[in-house]
């Protein structure tokens, strides 16, 4: 039992809003003999008592101010309980409730409200005035959800009805809960907003989100199933052209992280390539979140069997007639340029190219990236990386890429920021070096004043353009249009070496 709140560092708190919004719940880190995380609760009684536990780096949770996980931790207080998302009861995240009652028997058992053995909670809708949830969404392949009030089943229900190829969100509601603003999207559907009229059961169109592709005829996107060599089941997305002939020109594009994950939807990067002709591949390889903590760690301290995974996808989309052999890329930006690299170099063979952006071509003890005096950051790294990995630097070589360079016969374009806090653009720069030496074709820019990635719109349009006329080039397809100057007005990029030719 603890009746003083700040014996223990809080980062989140939770007020009861049938209480005046006074505070009830709170996370808080413990340091001491291990940093973990708990979720403490102030009982009927007035007194603050522990609730649940665990390590930092077992956490499956979105805390304030922590890195993207599977879904937002929350309380919630009714009279004699409070209802959790917690991720400490089953693999994957679960809903429940505990009670408040002093000396309670239930206290510690949960009784399970929602729960899906294959996905962790992505997120939840709650009453405009109350706060209360009233559905929780899942996303395994698609989104779905878990109504809990049966008082808005139906109009769920009907809003599916009208959309049945798309997913349907509530992105707010009225006080008085008449009317709600409903956003649509989907694979091939940029997003359109509508209000609807809960009592008339009537749609009325707002505006598209993007209504220069109207028209278009957009990729679409189809989830598939992956088994890895040791048995794994890994999730991925492909999307091709409408006029995409099987087998054809392929890029893997790889999520960074590792704590993300490719989704079914809209996504314009995706369409970008396909409008040039190449399908695009996504896998969700093991760390991706959103699928339970245990498919989360199974690569901490065993880095390689990650790079196996795209290989196996890679070969799995080789074999199903989907890629040729001979016109495979691969891509990603942060973690997903470091798979790039390792990509072209465990296994070059597979790939005409590699694309990176801001890419770790080293790590651990061998070097690479910057934690910025964050001890919380720096463990998280060191429980993927795994002790050997983080001690020793022959270990360490034998996962980064920038000692394996010389097995690198393709060509490689490498994009870094020279404002990065996260990886050093030397990174980038190093692997170039190593390939300018031996000749392989490699194509080198930097942006002067972005950091870990692009944001600026001018050096979104620069980079992406030059993405494309890579691919295309590596790919064998026709070279994309000239883009018009003005969309790059103002752009920091400077081409360090150019060994393709020319590429934009």
């Amino acid at each position: 039992r603890q009746n003083k709140p700040g014996a223990i560092p809080a980062v989140q708190w939770f007020p009861d809003r049938r209480r005046g919004h006074e505070i009830r719940g709170r996370t808080q880190l413990r340091v001491l003999p291990e940093i973990s995380v708990e979720w403490a609760v102030k009982n009927c009684r007035g007194y603050w008592e522990t609730m649940q536990s665990m390590k930092l780096t077992d956490l499956n949770l979105q805390l304030i101010g922590g890195a993207g996980s599977a879904g937002s931790a929350r309380m919630d207080f009714g009279p004699e309980e409070v209802r959790m998302h917690s991720c400490l009861e089953r693999d994957t995240t679960s809903y429940g409730a505990y009670s408040l009652r002093a000396n309670s028997s239930r206290f510690r058992e949960e009784t399970l409200i929602a729960w899906n053995p294959n996905a962790d909670i992505c997120g939840f809708l709650c009453h405009p005035e109350t706060g209360w949830p009233q559905v929780v969404y899942f996303e395994e392949d698609r989104m779905t959800k878990h109504v809990l009030d049966e008082a808005i089943a139906a109009d769920l229900q009907f809003l599916d009805g009208q959309f049945p190829q798309l997913d349907v969100s509530v992105v707010d509601r009225c006080r008085s809960d008449a009317i709600w603003v409903i956003h649509v999207q989907g694979d091939s559907c940029p997003g359109d907003y509508y209000l609807y009229d809960r009592e008339r059961r009537v749609l009325t169109f707002i505006f598209a989100s993007r209504p220069q592709l109207a028209g278009l005829a957009l990729a679409l996107q189809q989830p598939v199933r992956v088994p890895a060599r040791d048995g794994e089941s890994l999730l991925c997305y492909v999307s091709r052209p409408s006029s995409f002939s099987s087998p054809g020109p392929m890029v893997l594009w790889i999520h960074g992280g590792p704590m993300a994950r490719d989704n079914w939807g809209f996504n314009p990067d995706v369409q970008l390539l396909c409008s040039r002709g190449m399908a695009v591949f996504q896998v969700n390889y093991r760390s991706s979140i959103g699928f339970g903590r245990r498919f989360m760690k199974l690569p901490y301290g065993k880095l390689e069997t990650v790079p196996q995974d795209i290989e196996d996808a890679t070969k799995w989309a080789i074999t199903n007639g989907i890629a040729d052999p001979k016109r495979i890329v691969i891509a990603g930006g942060s973690w997903g340029g470091y798979l790039s690299l390792c990509g072209m170099t465990k296994g070059s063979e597979l790939f005409a190219g590699g694309l990176a952006l801001v890419p770790v071509s080293s790590i651990g003890a061998a070097g690479g990236l910057s934690f910025r005096g964050d001890p919380l950051i720096k463990m998280y790294w060191h429980e993927i990386f795994g002790p050997e990995v983080v001690k020793d630097k022959k270990a360490a070589e034998a996962v980064s890429p920038l000692y394996h360079a010389d097995q690198i016969q393709r060509p490689l374009m490498v994009a870094t920021c020279l404002k990065d806090p996260r990886v050093q653009p030397e990174q980038g720069a190093a692997i170039v070096d190593a390939l300018k030496k031996r000749g392989v074709p490699c194509y080198f820019v930097t942006y002067a004043d972005e950091g870990h990635g692009l944001r600026k719109e001018c050096n979104l349009l620069d980079f992406w353009h030059r993405a494309e006329c890579f691919l295309c080039q590596c790919l064998s397809l026709p070279q994309p249009p000239t883009l018009d100057s003005a969309w790059t007005e103002g752009t920091s990029a400077t081409v360090e070496f150019d060994g393709m030719g020319g590429v934009a």
